[in-house]
């Protein structure tokens, strides 16, 4: 014999909310019922497209169905719901705005001139640059930067004797002689 579907008149979503983490798959039905459109609305507003937003309102409701036990304030399911669908809709929409500029790269014709930094006479430019116009511990600073290995600061600290906090403001002011150099200026602005 089948027992009759309860009424849930009376039950507050706090209420359907424990209902279903103990097993009460007709409280899920209840709650999709009365805070279906909470995810939806909440996608809508930062997706162009109905379809993403239902995708996004889906794969909400399937969190919940999965987290339901670890939310702390059922009571607030409708917030916990907008929040949730709100922010999956912003990572999927700058997801997909990172996918059109991909795809929008291969109407850019590839530039087939060698790079500035790549040409003898700028590399050269560059050694006298270092030479005239940096001192030996930035010199030697320079040289853990462009390691081949990828230094971290952590590791350029202990090398080079200097703390962690000052490496950076350092390299921007090396970069800034470099760049003040002549034959380096000249050339960054034909470039």
């Amino acid at each position: 014999m089948r027992h009759p579907r309860p009424t849930y008149d009376s039950f507050s979503v706090a209420d359907l909310t424990r209902a279903f983490i103990d097993g009460d798959t007709d409280a899920l039905d209840e709650l999709m019922f009365r805070l279906g459109r909470v995810p939806y609305a909440a996608a809508l507003q930062h997706l162009n497209s109905m379809a993403d937003a239902e995708e996004v309102a889906q794969e909400t409701w399937l969190r919940f169905m999965q987290h339901a036990a670890e939310i702390r304030e059922p009571e607030r399911l409708a917030g916990w719901l907008w929040v949730t669908a709100a922010n999956e809709a912003r990572r999927r929409g700058k997801r997909d705005a990172r996918l059109r500029l991909v795809d929008s790269m291969e109407d850019v014709p590839a530039d087939e001139s060698e790079p500035l930094w790549a040409t003898s006479d700028f590399r050269e430019a560059v050694t006298r640059a270092v030479e005239a116009k940096l001192t030996d511990r930035e010199r030697d600073l320079l040289v853990l930067l462009i390691d081949s290995r990828g230094l971290d600061y952590r590791q350029i600290s202990a090398y080079s004797a200097r703390p962690v906090g000052a490496i950076g403001p350092t390299r921007a002011r090396i970069i800034r002689k470099l760049q003040s150099y002549p034959g380096i200026a000249a050339r960054q602005a034909i470039a």
